[in-house]
């Protein structure tokens, strides 16, 4: 089978200090439905079918946040949860694999997500923020992410999954947010220099920044988490004197010059990322991104303890609070990354509160986003595409439990694994719906047409935000197919 390669081109909530009561978001969504603006020969597990090189809803959205769940997500449990025991065996306590979630919601609700509301006093008393099954009609879910649709086999290799997922090819060596910065129309002329690039928040997904050779200028800002701007004796971690950052990168130099040509270019991409923070060290220095302080803030940017109650104390909930104030700089496209879904053993102890980890993130990211003016008017939920990506999901040896011989699952390629469930939110995204359906007994697909390659994912993501990638991923656009 020819495999693919890198290519590269030349009901509103009530108003607070943080909304903006200007435009309901349906309105807003009508607006924006109607601004939006072609054919290349597709590969072969790709239909064969001409498709215009951007959508209806091209540039839409202003930001894109991606919520990276890395190792492999049992995705179908979460989104998909209505299965057999071999491919979902997680149930609740009626011992059923779903939930009820809110009305108009098409696809099934993991039993696992947490259906409480939390309360947030620092929006007044009795302000609660419900749990995911209670807003799961903004969430549209893609039932039938393949990597390669109609191949025996998908990829069960971590490696080259993941590099399916970050950059659109199993061999890719350009990530999606590097294209995005060399793309995006932020960074034409001068903009590349003045305009805060794509970020990515934790180490997991710093391929989604990989850099061919000679595109290092558009490597995006990596840091591995909300730590690197702990404040130290009265200075931000990431702000290094401008002295200090020549020696630096001196001896980054000196020490990438004894490596062989493979290693350097290994190691170059992070000190292009590395210097690109020392070129925005001033935006970088402001104290909203002290996650773990809270410093007298503007108002309209809300308190770091709003953040911290919002998104929980963990390490993900500050990443994420982290992530969301980097949107607020106005960095087109952020990622989000965590680890820990390599799920062969144990899983049913160490799942359940991974799986009520993600589901407080998204519920956090549509009721925190749906407060938080945007400087171009509505809110940042109206002008934020919101998704999940994981490199595949799980497969099980064990029919009769749904987990393997160790209680865990694995990857081998199989149904189970290669048909992931992702779902989108926020911007232009209708919510609630479900595209595709697996056979609860298989997981096959019902309708083989109804699978979407993840390239077609990666691309629509790009689409979204006003970013033209048919020169690199010839795989049909589905982004209006989440309106």
């Amino acid at each position: 089978m020819t495999k693919p390669t890198d290519q590269r081109p030349h009901e509103r909530p009530p108003q607070t200090a943080l909304t903006d009561a200007r435009a309901t978001r349906r309105g807003f969504l009508r607006a924006a439905a109607a601004l939006g603006a072609a054919a290349v020969a597709p590969t072969l597990w790709i239909p064969r079918r001409a498709r215009a090189a951007t959508s209806e809803l091209h540039g839409t959205a202003k930001h894109l946040l991606i919520l990276h769940a890395d190792g492999g997500l049992r995705s179908g449990t979460l989104f998909n949860a209505k299965l057999n025991v071999r491919w979902n065996p997680h149930v609740g306590p009626d011992g059923a694999p779903d939930q009820p979630g809110a009305p108009g919601t098409a696809w099934d609700v993991g039993a696992l997500f947490d259906a409480g509301a939390t309360a947030i006093p620092e929006l007044g008393d009795g302000v609660l923020m419900p749990g995911l099954p209670a807003v799961s009609n903004a969430l549209t879910v893609m039932s039938l992410v393949d990597h390669e649709p109609g191949a025996e086999r998908s990829d069960a290799s971590h490696a080259t999954a993941r590099r399916r997922i970050m950059t659109g090819f199993y061999d890719g060596t350009t990530g999606l947010l590097s294209h995005i910065y060399r793309h995006h129309p932020n960074y034409a002329g001068s903009g590349a220099e003045t305009a805060i690039p794509p970020v990515i928040v934790g180490a997991p997904g710093r391929a989604f920044g990989l850099t061919a050779p000679g595109g290092g200028a558009f490597a995006p800002l990596v840091f591995n988490g909300a730590d690197d701007f702990r404040v130290s004796a009265g200075q931000p971690a990431i702000a290094a004197p401008s002295w200090a950052t020549g020696v630096t990168q001196r001896l980054d130099d000196r020490f990438t010059g004894g490596l062989s040509l493979r290693d350097q270019r290994r190691v170059g991409g992070y000190l292009v990322a590395k210097r690109g923070a020392s070129r925005f060290r001033e935006t970088l220095r402001q104290p909203m991104l002290d996650i773990a302080a809270d410093p007298e803030l503007d108002p309209v940017l809300g308190s770091n303890a709003l953040l911290r109650r919002v998104f929980g104390p963990n390490r993900w909930g500050a990443n994420m609070a982290l992530g969301v104030r980097m949107l607020q700089l106005g960095s087109p496209a952020v990622v989000v990354s965590t680890s820990g879904y390599d799920t062969h053993s144990n899983e049913l102890v160490e799942f359940p509160p991974l799986a009520r980890d993600l589901g407080r993130q998204l519920a956090g990211l549509n009721f925190l986003l749906a407060r938080l003016a945007h400087p171009d008017g509505g809110t940042y939920l109206d002008h934020t595409l919101v998704v999940v990506l994981s490199e595949f999901a799980r497969d099980n040896t064990e029919p009769a439990t749904g987990y393997n011989s160790a209680g865990g699952s694995d990857h081998r390629g199989e149904d189970g694994s290669r048909h992931q469930a992702l779902p989108v939110m926020g911007a232009f995204v209708g919510g609630g719906a479900r595209i595709g359906e697996s056979d609860a007994a298989t997981m096959a697909p019902n309708d083989p047409s109804q699978v979407i390659a993840s390239q077609s994912v990666l691309a629509s993501l790009c689409d979204a935000i006003g970013v033209d990638m048919s020169e690199v991923y010839k795989a049909p656009l589905v982004t209006e197919r989440w309106a």
